[in-house]
């Protein structure tokens, strides 16, 4: 197959070379249920997945601890399987429960002598102290590093936002959830919400068993179950405002913001959390609709469309004037 870069970055397969294929070659027949558990795949997204959390305890913790999570420095892929592995996780709430010496002691396989390689307590400190903070993360993170399917770091914003905490978000019914506003608005005006396939999918999940008693568990373990408004700490993204939500005087008030390339102090999820705190929209691409470009004079396709777009372009040290004022 030929494959090219999208957008400068993504690799995507144009076409099958069907000429270069061995005459005995076969098609491949992707299976549709999980291998593990037997379950039916959900397939309604791009990537097909199983939707049993027992399947994927060490993706899950991984993703819960991420920067667009709870951003846990220290901890890494190769943990969360290790602690799978060894049945010291079964899911987020757990990691909350082990001390120091539990997490120093997690074997990381062997050494080059042969002899077992362990955390150790410098890096089991660390996570530690970083879980310890990780509980006053804002209620949008929280949701987040729930993993629910259907939802991603704007989605959980926006709930965040609306039901403004995880007693109300639990409590809310299918038609609630369908109803939530998202901020933004289709091609012709009009308001778009949820939608009643997303409301259908999340309502479910709360509903479950594993939701409940995981949820439950957060909230012994000391964790934001509440949104927040503010923060005194400064730190990007530690508030619980969503796109839209911001005064009219904001900064992006009403406006759809791309950035491209890097923005000083923040990392890809902070600038859209500032970006979103600021009253504005972060979007991935160009288009009519794109209010701002967030970028150094380049070639990129991104750059060259906002020109030919009439979009305004700004250079990142503009941005964080235009932000902080």
């Amino acid at each position: 197959m030929t494959v090219f870069k999208a957008g400068d970055i993504i690799p995507r397969v144009e076409e099958p070379l069907i000429g270069l294929r061995p005459d005995d070659a076969t098609p491949y027949e992707a299976p549709d249920t999980c291998p593990s558990c037997g379950e039916l795949l959900d397939q309604s997204a791009v990537i097909w997945k199983c939707s049993t959390p027992a399947c994927s305890i060490a993706g899950g913790l991984a993703y819960a601890v991420s920067r667009d999570a709870l951003d846990v420095d220290g901890f890494s892929v190769k943990i969360a399987e290790a602690l799978a592995e060894h049945d010291l996780a079964a899911d987020l709430a757990d990691l909350f429960t082990l001390t120091v010496d539990q997490y120093a002691t997690l074997p990381l396989g062997v050494t080059s002598t042969g002899n077992p390689r362990l955390l150790g307590k410098v890096t089991a400190a660390k996570i530690v102290a970083g879980l310890d903070a990780a509980k006053q993360a804002p209620l949008h993170r929280v949701i987040t590093a729930l993993g629910l399917r259907g939802t991603g770091r704007g989605v959980s914003r926006r709930l965040a936002t609306h039901f403004g905490s995880l007693a109300a978000l639990q409590a809310a019914t299918p038609a609630e959830l369908a109803a939530m506003p998202m901020g933004t608005y289709s091609s012709t005006g009009k308001a778009l919400t949820l939608g009643p396939a997303k409301a259908t999918l999340v309502a479910a999940q709360l509903a479950s068993p594993y939701y409940q008693t995981l949820i439950g568990k957060l909230e012994r373990a000391g964790v934001t179950t509440t949104a927040t408004a503010s923060t005194d700490d400064g730190v990007a993204g530690n508030t619980d405002t969503a796109a839209g939500d911001a005064s009219a005087g904001s900064p992006l008030s009403g406006m759809n913001v791309v950035v491209s390339g890097t923005v000083p102090g923040y990392s890809r999820t902070t600038v859209a959390e500032a970006i979103e705190a600021a009253g504005g929209r972060a979007s991935g691409s160009v288009s009519a609709t794109t209010s701002l470009l967030v970028s150094e004079p380049s070639s990129t396709s991104k750059y060259v469309k906002a020109q030919q777009l009439g979009v305004r372009i700004v250079t990142p040290s503009e941005f964080l004037t235009i932000l902080h004022g």
